[in-house]
């Protein structure tokens, strides 16, 4: 009885264990307690609250503040680790075509600045997901899975509870759904 009061339960692990079933963790305590010990880590953690803020629209410069700092970040890295940044996707060619022939048509638009700026939009859609698809591909352990599906849990949860408040707060209710959106 002695010993086992004696023994010392370590919760976060020096390197964290890599699961060969296909499954995720049986707790979700693991991803609450792990700490980021690389650079990646950190981006991965990012990664999550990059798909948390995609929920919320009026966060969206922030959400970009956010992604061109772990974009520039992620290049330092691979720059001084020597490692080279773009991974193959099977959606690189189609991205790519798509990408060159709506730039192509910005100057027969009606208003072309702002065909411009829509597509720098587009551009910036496409650096986030191969940004994404580098910060996965990088990860050695499976903590990717299950932090991606709670940042979209917890986005969508938000997001849910946000509307359901306003709808509320404009007067309506169960009985009187005639509460229109403002747009």
């Amino acid at each position: 009885m002695a010993a086992q009061s004696e023994q010392i339960i370590d919760l976060m692990p020096e390197q964290p264990v890599v699961s060969d079933q296909r499954h995720w963790p049986h707790s979700f305590h693991r991803l609450w307690l792990y700490r980021p010990r690389s650079l990646w880590d950190v981006q991965l953690y990012g990664l999550a609250i990059v798909i948390f803020l995609s929920f919320f629209p009026g966060w969206f410069h922030a959400q970009e503040y956010l992604l061109f700092s772990l974009l520039a970040l992620a290049l330092w890295s691979c720059w001084t680790g020597r490692i080279v940044p773009h991974v193959r996707s099977p959606l690189d060619l189609p991205l790519g075509l798509f990408s060159l022939w709506v730039l192509a048509t910005v100057p027969f638009a009606i208003d072309p600045l702002y065909s411009l700026t829509e597509w720098r939009k587009f551009t910036t859609h496409a650096l986030a997901f191969f940004w994404a698809y580098l910060v996965i591909r990088r990860q050695t352990t499976e903590l990717w899975k299950p932090l991606c599906f709670a940042a979209v849990a917890a986005g969508t949860f938000g997001m849910s509870l946000y509307a359901v408040v306003e709808f509320l707060v404009r007067g309506g209710s169960l009985y009187s759904r005639a509460i229109r959106a403002g747009a």
